[in-house]
């Protein structure tokens, strides 16, 4: 009698194995992301540079007709359980950071009734990380001037509390900071039950920007 197969894997260390994994995408196999914005905007697998692996996600803004502020947008959908608790987990990469003005990582939920926004931003040029408050404001995170060298590989992290509307903290590398009792912006919306991630590059020059992300995890925090 043959042994059971079992597939096995870590995520670099970023989490304590017993959180349940809502979303992990190591970008080696299928590119499972949409990709919106003006022009023609380019998400693909690389395969010359990864944090883990052989391949990343790549992301860019559009080629013809390349022009200051070109945003280049791609987002995954997964599912939700009642305990709404989350963070999120990623390596990036800032391929030429001149030709950025901003990097969002950020989660939509609807719950049938409202829209919950959890949205984190970098502006490249000022080295803040921002989040956006309960009107949709971007608010700078206290102390989170940050520069983000290009070239490198950074760790990225968030959570959020999605049952009582408020993040928890962010995580630039080894720095984490403390977003607890700051609201999400919540608006009414009844397009059903559903929870999307996305990743945005907007360019600051009419060169294309490239954003590399390797080892994205959605995971589901204890109570």
């Amino acid at each position: 009698m043959g042994k059971p197969y079992t597939r096995t894997f870590s995520i670099s260390s970023l989490m304590a194995s017993r959180f349940p994994i809502l979303l992990f995408d190591d970008f080696e196999t299928l590119l499972k992301w949409d990709i919106a914005g003006p022009g023609t905007p380019v998400a693909s697998l690389c395969a010359t540079n990864a944090f883990n692996g052989a391949k990343s996600l790549s992301i860019k803004t559009t080629t013809p007709g390349a022009a200051i502020d070109d945003v280049a947008e791609t987002t995954r959908t997964f599912p939700m359980t009642p305990v709404l608790l989350l963070e999120f987990n990623c390596f990036f990469n800032i391929l030429a950071a001149n030709k950025f003005k901003t990097i969002r990582i950020y989660t939509l939920f609807y719950n049938g009734t409202n829209r919950h926004e959890c949205v984190i931003e970098y502006n490249v040029t000022s080295t803040k990380w921002q989040y956006t408050d309960s009107t949709g404001a971007l608010t700078d995170i206290p102390g989170a001037t940050v520069e983000v060298h290009e070239n490198s590989w950074h760790r990225f992290a968030a959570s959020f509390d999605l049952k009582n509307n408020k993040y928890r903290s962010f995580t630039i590398d080894h720095l984490k900071y403390d977003l607890s009792g700051i609201p999400l912006r919540v608006t009414a919306d009844a397009r059903g039950i559903v929870c999307y991630v996305g990743i945005a590059i907007t360019s600051a020059t009419a060169t294309v920007p490239e954003l590399l992300i390797d080892d994205f995890a959605c995971t589901e925090l204890e109570i």
